[in-house]
């Protein structure tokens, strides 16, 4: 597997033809593990320019019929353009997803399969790929900062993850997956600390007590402890029901995990 990787007889735009299906022989990238991390990046931008080529060449197609039958006004941008103002970042982006989605919902048509375009107010210059690096630097930080109130970072680990008494609803979260799809599209690398858990999540893996070491040490090998206790003694040891507290601006709120949890003690035998 290695010597594939390193191979610099392996074409990687043919084996990619082969795969959208354009070249008729069987493609390689069809086995997805053969390849390290370092080639399947690359099939990823690939994929990316051949979709932003093809999603432009459609929109040309569309503006000469345009221009045939209809005139100027039902021109279509080529581009997904971002018009921002630095003072209101994250607002400004939220509100262009959701134009842009409701757009793409209505045309049925693949709008943020268009080359991202970001242009500060105010501000003279083409976006040729820097502008559009510090637009997602920014607006990463500033979503993701424990004060905007969706995301936190998890004390004991470091990690990101989700506010559990956010106020946000999960559109918010599907706009925030937007996002981070866009700058993965469009070439653009994220500083976020999201923990293997997530793309588990993603994937519809099934998870175990080792990825909830990965979030909370502490409290997975006190679960770890629990599991492994062989007394006869455990309630007494233990003594659990099953409800959890959790904090939440300075008030303390209760959970049960099953109904009725606060009068069922956790024994040996349902642990």
């Amino acid at each position: 597997l290695k010597e594939l990787n390193r191979a610099k007889e392996f074409n990687l735009l043919k084996d990619y033809l082969r795969l959208i299906g354009i070249e008729s022989q069987p493609a390689l990238f069809s086995f997805p593990f053969l390849f390290d991390s370092h080639i399947k990046s690359k099939l990823l931008d690939l994929d990316a320019r051949y979709q932003m080529q093809r999603t432009v060449d459609l929109v040309h197609s569309h503006n000469v019929g345009a221009l045939a039958t209809a005139g100027t006004n039902f021109l279509a941008e080529p581009y997904l353009m971002f018009r921002i103002r630095r003072s209101s970042l994250l607002q400004d982006t939220l509100d262009e997803v959701v134009k842009y989605s409701a757009q793409q919902e209505q045309s049925n048509e693949p709008v943020f399969k268009k080359p991202l375009m970001v242009e500060f107010d105010k501000e003279e210059g083409m976006d040729a790929g820097g502008v559009k690096k510090e637009f997602f630097l920014f607006l990463v930080r500033d979503l993701f900062n424990p004060d905007f109130g969706m995301f936190t970072v998890l004390p004991e680990s470091n990690a990101t993850w989700f506010f559990e008494q956010s106020y946000e609803e999960l559109r918010m979260y599907e706009m925030v997956g937007i996002i981070c799809g866009l700058a993965i599209y469009n070439n653009v690398i994220l500083k976020t600390n999201f923990p293997l858990v997530v793309y588990k999540k993603l994937l519809d893996r099934q998870l175990k007590l080792e990825d909830l070491r990965e979030l909370h040490p502490s409290l997975a090998e006190n679960l770890r402890a629990m599991l492994d206790y062989d007394g006869d003694d455990f309630e007494d040891v233990f003594n659990l029901t099953f409800q959890i507290n959790r904090s939440s601006f300075g008030e303390v709120l209760t959970f049960d995990l099953v109904p009725e949890g606060t009068k069922k003690m956790v024994t040996k035998e349902n642990r």
